[in-house]
């Protein structure tokens, strides 16, 4: 089997394996999504419309001053609870918007038991991809991955029940579009806490699996650092998922074709069959390709970064038809290799 067809294979079967974990988990999750569809729809009957203004829990005047939203709505409340699973997170979210812990309680309230077990299932199957995370990190480090751990939560409900959690996982995303924290520390932080900017939760290229530890900077008390309030949208999480699997299930395969590329021998061998200019623009596609946001229909031109080099597809000789799949490109290098 020629070497681009090796490529081939391992970018395919790698991309069947991610759209089934994907699936596995919108199948799995499916009726708790439902329920906080629900949890939604019910808020907005309850306040008669999408704007939802809690008793003691003003909109945080970040929030106000550079997005001009005045009100809470479901998707928000919604983020907000995922966020509440595990120490760091929780901390991040006090800190990011100023928010104490009784005003996160009179926001959980507004839940039921059922609803906040759904929140809590979909977390813990979030958190269900850290062995294969570890796995890879292990492969490519001979590290351990230190892991997340949750934290349990006692809530009050909008039914009138007193109920604990195990707590969860969930990515702590950052929203770049505001600036500082609104507040820098709290009684919980300690009066020295250091909180310098880190946008490492976001999931960095190199390191997707650092979005399951405590290898986030942290302040003298452990704390993790605050760069700014977190992304209050729920699609955070379906990126993350989409980011993670496509990590997992993509990076060791394309690092050991990567150790092979760099192979003398075949080094030599590529240069001779594509040329210097194409064995490097293949190096960069093959770098890319497990990072966060790649897909299987991604574009030539994002994957290997030629619109960003100022080099076009015409430059370097591929047809733009069979450049619009990675299958497509992979295939007709294939025929040359």
């Amino acid at each position: 089997m020629g070497l681009m067809q090796t490529l081939g294979g391992m970018i395919r079967n790698g991309e069947v394996e991610q759209m089934r974990l994907l699936d596995d988990f919108r199948e799995a999750s499916a009726g708790d999504f439902a329920i906080l569809d629900d949890f939604s729809r019910r808020l907005e009957r309850q306040f008669g419309g999408r704007n939802i203004a809690v008793d003691g829990v003003d909109m945080p005047r970040i929030l106000q001053s550079e997005k001009s939203i005045a009100t809470w709505n479901g998707e928000m409340i919604q983020a907000v609870f995922f966020n509440m699973g595990n120490r760091g997170n929780l901390h991040a979210l006090q800190n990011g918007y100023g928010l104490s812990f009784d005003q996160l309680r009179r926001l959980a309230m507004l839940a039921t038991a059922e609803e906040w077990r759904a929140v809590e299932r979909i977390g813990k199957r979030i958190g269900e991809l850290y062995p294969r995370l570890n796995a890879v990190h292990f492969e490519q480090t001979r590290r351990a991955l230190k892991k997340v751990e949750p934290s349990a939560l006692t809530l009050e409900t909008a039914d009138g029940r007193t109920i604990t959690l195990d707590g969860w996982y969930y990515p702590n995303v950052y929203d770049g579009k505001l600036s500082q924290p609104d507040v820098l520390m709290n009684a919980d932080a300690g009066p020295d806490a250091d909180y310098r900017a880190s946008m490492e939760a976001i999931n960095p290229p190199a390191r997707e699996a650092a979005g399951f530890t405590h290898e986030r900077l942290a302040d003298r008390y452990g704390n993790p650092v605050v760069e700014r309030p977190q992304l209050l949208k729920m699609s955070v999480l379906m990126k993350h998922m989409a980011n993670s699997t496509r990590w997992v299930t993509h990076a060791q395969q394309l690092y050991e074709f990567r150790r092979l590329l760099m192979d003398p021998d075949v080094k030599a061998k590529t240069i001779e069959k594509l040329g210097e200019e194409k064995y490097s623009y293949l190096r960069q596609w093959t770098n890319r390709q497990a990072r966060p946001g790649k897909g299987a229909t991604a574009g030539l031109n994002s994957v290997i970064g030629l619109a960003r080099n100022g080099h076009t597809i015409a430059k370097m000789g591929l047809n733009l038809k069979t450049a619009l799949k990675q299958t497509q490109y992979i295939g007709h290098l294939a025929d040359v290799l």
